[in-house]
């Protein structure tokens, strides 16, 4: 067991379809154990979900690429989901590997094509039949390299056009504060807004004397 866990990434195993451990240790501080008791079910679901598809699967689950076995596992248990414990002196938060991001981005870009009632029925037959082929040979996609590097350049693109929709919305804000800003200061009554309001030009609504004391009264 303690060279199934060497790997500090590693949070659970699960070993022969059968048995599955999940460190549980004892935490020293609050926001540890906060954390701890936020990710547990989450990888606890992850470990199930592999009994459930490696007895299923039997002996063949050996040449089942890893997109696929951690893709169902992360996918149905939530276990690529970032925690984040934030106290008054220090932030500590868990997320998952490089790896196992990109195993749930093909998962997610396969709903995105498919639908998630699709998808369901498509992944049910994938491990009945023991062929992950099943869910992207209706796209046209010949194989898994090739599906991963799709779902890659598909979430690259989403993140182009958050990013884009996050400075476009800046910029209008920017606008909206720039029009909303007074263009005038009366400094007889503190009156404060826009020129096109002003009396003449040049005469403050408010209390009717010049807005600008350069102009005689």
């Amino acid at each position: 067991m303690r060279r199934a866990f060497e790997s500090p990434e590693v949070a659970g195993v699960t070993i022969f379809s059968r048995y599955v451990a999940v460190l549980a240790e004892n935490k020293r501080t609050w926001p540890q154990r906060a954390l701890q008791l936020q990710t547990l079910p989450e990888t606890t679901s992850h470990e199930l979900i592999h009994t459930y598809v490696n007895s299923t699967l039997g002996q063949l689950k050996s040449d089942i690429p890893p997109w696929f076995s951690e893709g169902l596992a992360i996918y149905f248990s939530g276990s690529e989901t970032k925690h984040t414990i934030v106290t008054p002196n220090f932030t500590i938060s868990n997320s998952s590997t490089e790896d196992y991001q990109l195993y749930d981005t093909t998962f997610k870009f396969l709903e995105a094509r498919y639908g998630r009632e699709r998808l369901l029925e498509l992944i049910n037959s994938s491990i009945q039949e023991a062929d992950p082929s099943i869910l992207y040979l209706d796209l046209d996609i010949s194989d898994d390299q090739r599906l991963v590097s799709l779902a890659r350049a598909w979430s690259q693109q989403r993140n182009n056009l958050a990013r884009g929709g996050i400075i476009v919305v800046t910029l209008i804000a920017a606008l909206l504060l720039w029009r909303s800003a007074p263009e005038y200061n009366c400094p007889n009554c503190g009156h404060a807004g826009r020129k096109k309001d002003l009396i003449d030009e040049m005469y403050c609504p408010n209390c009717k004397r010049p807005y600008d004391r350069a102009v005689p009264w």
